[in-house]
């Protein structure tokens, strides 16, 4: 009995102690729920990856362009205030990844995303100059023979009276664009749907963005557990897009050392004509 009004006076300080930390940031940030420790667990039991866009204008309509929401022994702070964008986006110093990041990282493993530090900044030198703007101006002809197909698929559904969804379509282009410039590939999203590859792409964000916002299936035992057909089909999807993307670098890897010989082969030659 003593134990257990001793445990019970415990966990009281404790969370008088966690809320009492927490009111001078709250007085400055709108808070969308104040319930101790599973704080917002409830709100975002109501949000799916296909509303997260609705559900984000409603609460900034309700509680301004910022808010926070407390879970667990976090903090989630929401911003739709440019300015604050800015300077998230521009620091050289805020560059930690949030835990949930690291769903990702069976899929993309740790790459520029999902680093940080040092190896961030390494990573992040080496890939810029891939992003310059004469680089870019060599896509040009990709981004505008995509959308045409893009423009095309609408204007077979254009109806005038008929509202259409244009997220999955959008979805679609943007990944035939990506793999035609970035890995040098058609995949043909935009003409076969169904493919393996674009229906593993497609899985697999859906089940992380559906994990993301779901707290207890961020942690992979859990997941595994409550949600073994997903965690399955998941695994799949990524199995597929890693062969599939490994077979693209062998490719490649192979084209250049085809090239390299057959320069080595053309000094050789030049060489012992002379």
């Amino acid at each position: 009995m003593l134990s257990e009004l001793l445990l019970t006076v415990l966990l009281f300080i404790v969370l008088r102690h966690f809320c009492m930390s927490k009111q001078e940031f709250y007085k400055r940030i709108p808070l969308v729920s104040n319930i101790p420790l599973v704080g917002c667990i409830f709100v975002l039991a109501r949000f799916q990856p296909d509303n997260l866009h609705l559900k984000f204008n409603e609460f900034v309509s309700r509680f301004g362009k910022s808010f926070c929401a407390p879970l667990l022994n976090g903090v989630m702070v929401v911003t739709a205030e440019p300015r604050y964008v800015e300077e998230l986006l521009s620091s050289q110093k805020h560059i930690q990844k949030n835990q949930l990041y690291w769903l990702l990282r069976g899929w993309l493993g740790d790459g520029l995303l999902l680093s940080s530090g040092q190896k961030w900044q390494t990573m992040r030198k080496v890939i810029t100059p891939a992003f310059h703007f004469k680089i870019l101006e060599q896509f040009v002809d990709v981004f505008e023979r995509q959308s045409r197909v893009f423009v095309r698929k609408l204007a077979t559904l254009a109806d005038v009276e008929t509202a259409v969804d244009i997220y999955p379509h959008v979805g679609l282009m943007t990944l035939d664009v990506i793999a035609e410039t970035a890995m040098g590939v058609c995949v043909n999203a935009q003409h076969d749907c169904k493919s393996d590859f674009v229906q593993a792409v497609n899985d697999v964000t859906n089940i992380v963005a559906t994990r993301f916002i779901r707290p207890i299936l961020a942690y992979p035992r859990f997941f595994k557990l409550l949600r073994p057909q997903q965690y399955e089909k998941q695994m799949g999807g990524i199995e597929i897009m890693h062969t599939f993307t490994e077979r693209i670098i062998e490719e490649r890897r192979v084209a250049l050392q085809n090239k390299s010989n057959s320069k080595s082969a053309a000094i050789h030659s030049e060489l012992a004509g002379k």
